[in-house]
């Protein structure tokens, strides 16, 4: 709004004049259960079906952070800074962890002792919309850069 930026990603979509905003990827939610969980073998899961159960979490996870505590009010959750201390304890213990498309995934991960399968969460803040916003040339016209990468970031 302060003419500082010529383009940002954000979760939603700005309507006002002089700018247009393209979706250009969905990131969906799943949950890393061991495979002897007795909810891994399920297609997909919604939070309250996991609420209860006790977590390991990445620390640096951005907007989800406030969606898995307001949609897990009852989960235990244990936070890890270090990347290599988190993948550590994700093969050696049976807490759930959470993992999306855009994330490394961690769906094959496997270790002698755990094997994890990713379960898709069905609830819609589960989903994220991304949306590439830019500024127009003031007749509905965004960058000639920006138009040309654009199709790019879609697929």
């Amino acid at each position: 709004m302060e003419d500082t930026l010529d383009a940002t990603i954000t979760l939603n979509p700005l309507v006002l004049p002089g700018f247009i905003s393209q979706p250009i990827m969905t990131e969906s939610l799943s949950a890393l259960l061991p495979r002897t969980h007795p909810l891994a073998s399920k297609q997909t899961l919604r939070f309250c079906d996991i609420d209860g159960e006790t977590f390991l979490i990445y620390t640096n996870i951005g907007f989800w952070r406030s969606i898995v505590e307001r949609e897990l009010p009852h989960a235990t959750f244990l936070w890890q800074e270090d990347r290599s201390m988190f993948e550590i304890l994700l093969s050696t213990s049976d807490a759930l962890a959470f993992s999306t498309e855009a994330a490394t995934p961690y769906t094959s991960h496997q270790t002698e002792n755990v094997a994890r399968v990713a379960v898709p969460l069905s609830d819609a803040s589960a989903r994220a919309t991304f949306y590439l916003v830019y500024r127009t040339d003031g007749q509905g016209k965004g960058s000639e850069l920006i138009e040309r990468v654009l199709p790019r970031l879609s697929r």
